[in-house]
């Protein structure tokens, strides 16, 4: 009995580092169908532990660690997670064992210890702690429901012996090792946004503008489709600097990714490339498309009143330079330059404005500096 409730142990120590490789890229945030998804996969593990690994004890009775598997889904899952697998097993309990008040109650138990889960994961406790008392609460659970519906006395006995002896140490060690996965997954997920992001701004550093730029280039050049940029320079910032310090330059900085990421389709396709230079990317963007973009945020630049650390009011403008392949460009290798050849020539046309460069080629008619 014990060997059976270690291999019990052994298949969701597997789930859980499957599991907690596929949950790395968003340790900390599911959306509603990876939850869902979440609820059924370890409502199947839960179901496979109690139809094919029970063991047998008694007459009537039979044990496994199928309440490992709400904790697990509680812990990766959280609400929503928890209850479709206890759901799940207990409607699998009905369906291939026979209708008996035994079968009901095993159903209503795993109902009744993912609310349990639930309730302990939404307590202060730190993570590991969360976890070793909702692995405890189950057993408890599961121990008291056999004491409701078993008479031998000793077989009982045994039952409780079997989910001590298994049950305590199999929790105990699932809990350090959900804890362990958790903690991993979190400080990958952290390393990975350092590497990525911005550290004053928050939005994307240049190191990851330049994995987007690769990756769009080469499905701008599969797909056939455009691919746009557009280059945003502040008007000005070394004046910022300057007159206010570095902490107000900071500010305006962060304000400005905000607008940006306002005005943007989504927040993954704005990047700072450095001081006061950002960018935003678009694929499937037409150069029309991408210029009213542009002057949307030259105008929602212009009218915010950026707050700098004193609650000093500042207004300020910039320059932008737009660029689509294969509008303007007709290599989407070139579309940074020739974007910063329009941000320049939106400059020496008396900046706040948006700037357009036709990329210089042989074949083509070159028209650089022509700005709105």
């Amino acid at each position: 009995m014990i060997r059976d409730l270690t291999t019990h142990t052994a298949i969701l120590t597997s789930f859980l580092f499957i599991a907690g490789q596929i949950f790395r890229r968003y340790p900390t945030d599911l959306n509603m169908y990876t939850k869902a998804l979440t609820g059924i996969v370890a409502g199947v593990l839960g179901s496979i532990l109690m139809i094919v690994y029970s063991i047998p004890v008694g007459d009537y009775a039979q044990i496994d660690l199928r309440f490992f598997a709400i904790v697990l889904a509680t812990w990766y899952g959280g609400a929503m997670a928890s209850l479709l697998t206890a759901i799940i097993i207990g409607s699998s309990g009905i369906f291939f064992f026979e209708w008996s008040a035994f079968s009901i109650t095993s159903c209503l138990t795993m109902i009744l210890i993912s609310l349990f889960c639930i309730f302990l994961s939404r307590t202060g406790l730190s993570s590991l702690k969360k976890s070793i008392a909702m692995n405890v609460t189950a057993i408890v659970v599961v121990m008291f429901s056999f004491y409701l519906q078993m008479e031998d006395r000793d077989v009982l006995m045994q039952i409780y012996i079997a989910i001590l002896a298994a049950g305590l140490p199999s929790g105990f060690f699932l809990s350090f090792v959900a804890d362990y996965i958790k903690k991993s997954n979190i400080q990958f997920h952290n390393l990975k946004s350092i590497s990525s992001k911005d550290f004053l701004t928050g939005i994307n550093n240049v190191r990851r503008f330049d994995e987007l730029m690769n990756a769009n280039v080469k499905k701008a050049r599969k797909t056939g489709k455009h691919l746009s940029i557009l280059i945003i320079d502040i008007d000005h910032f070394k004046m910022v600097n300057d007159t206010y310090g570095h902490p107000a330059g900071d500010a305006v900085l962060k304000q400005l990714a905000r607008i940006l990421e306002r005005n943007a389709r989504n927040k993954e396709e704005v990047s700072r490339n450095g001081g006061e230079e950002f960018s935003v990317l678009l694929y499937d963007c037409s150069l029309e498309k991408a210029g009213k973009m542009a002057e949307a945020i030259r105008q929602a630049i212009e009218s915010e009143d950026f707050i700098l650390p004193d609650s000093t009011g500042i207004m300020l403008t910039s320059s932008i330079g737009v660029a689509c392949y294969p509008e303007n460009v007709s290599r989407p290798e070139l579309l940074f330059e020739t974007a910063d050849r329009g941000l320049y020539a939106a400059k020496r046309s008396g900046r706040n404005r948006v700037g357009y460069a036709a990329e210089e080629a042989a074949e083509r008619k070159t028209e650089t500096g022509q700005c709105i």
